[in-house]
């Protein structure tokens, strides 16, 4: 890896940089039950491939989170760049929770989430969030069916292969949505305490209170070599903890929500994560809240 050198700001760079504040965010979370052993193997392909690696993670539940993020003002808060103005985006995403270990016990056991498709709207973000940060964000078509807050019906259409082959041709297809929610009203006697209960985490030590909007989020950033086949030139894990501000205001969604998840080679969204077509929710809240996004921390190597 070559030593770190002054970065070229360009006219036509689409990075922001660094902290990212949003400001009026609104967050579905839902919950869904997937399968433990394949959101392993998808932690160990990410994560636990560096040799003689000083953290090591394994997958703590069979639960799978997806949030829905819709962000209408961020920016950067770059002193010079704070004033070129802010950008809205969507952002659809699934998380595995992650249980990272220091093999030499010199750091206590930290719970933190596992991002393994992102779906975004806005080219900045993909840009910004794969090359910066490590994130794994597709360009998307996301369209919500309400901007209602408790609202969580959205459909989301990313360019992908449906099946692989010498003729196949990747086009912009429908990939996962959410809908199907009962006209009841939410259960407001549950509160985010539930999503503790819901999860079901075993006893993994001394890890902080669970969940957190300021949960340590951990993931694989890497570029391929141009010049040497199967080869990386850059490969390391970092971990962003976004740092959350009060929330605003939130509730419960309501019952009967369901995760559709489309067949699909390139962005096999079910098999990585051991879903099925349609995903009943659990449980589901929606919140309001600004957040801020700052530096990462180089775990390994």
């Amino acid at each position: 890896m070559s030593l770190p050198s002054p970065y070229v700001r360009l006219p036509n760079d689409l990075l922001g940089t660094p902290p990212m504040e949003a400001r009026g965010a609104i967050m579905h979370a839902m919950l869904i039950d997937g399968d433990r052993s394949a959101q392993q193997r998808y932690c160990d392909a990410a994560l636990n491939g560096f040799p003689n690696a000083r953290y090591k993670f394994r997958v703590v539940g069979d639960t799978v989170l997806v949030t829905a993020i819709y962000v209408p003002e961020m920016r950067s808060l770059d002193p010079l760049e704070r004033q070129n103005g802010f950008v809205g985006e969507a952002d659809i995403a699934f998380w595995s929770i992650v249980l990272c270990s220091d093999v030499q016990q010199q750091e206590p056991d930290r719970i933190m989430w596992l991002p393994s498709f992102m779906f975004v709207d806005s080219g900045p973000a993909m840009a910004s969030g794969r090359e910066i940060y490590g994130y794994p964000k597709c360009a998307s078509q996301i369209v919500r069916a309400s901007t209602d807050p408790a609202r969580a019906d959205v459909s989301v259409a990313t360019l992908h292969f449906e099946r692989f082959g010498p003729d196949e041709y990747a086009a912009v297809r429908p990939i996962c949505s959410v809908g199907g929610a009962s006209s009841a009203l939410a259960d407001n006697n549950k509160s985010v305490a539930s999503f503790a209960e819901a999860l079901s985490i075993e006893a993994v030590g001394n890890v902080p209170p669970f969940p957190q909007l300021g949960m340590p989020q951990v993931m694989l950033r890497q570029y391929r070599d141009a010049t040497r086949a199967g080869m990386a030139a850059l490969k390391e894990v970092l971990v962003v903890t976004p740092s959350a501000g009060p929330v605003i205001d939130s509730g419960m969604l309501p019952s009967g929500l369901k995760i559709g998840i489309n067949p699909s080679a390139s962005h096999d969204v079910r098999s990585t994560l051991g879903l099925t077509e349609v995903n009943p929710v659990s449980l589901g809240a929606w919140l309001r809240f600004d957040f801020k996004v700052g530096w990462a921390r180089r775990l390994l190597p």
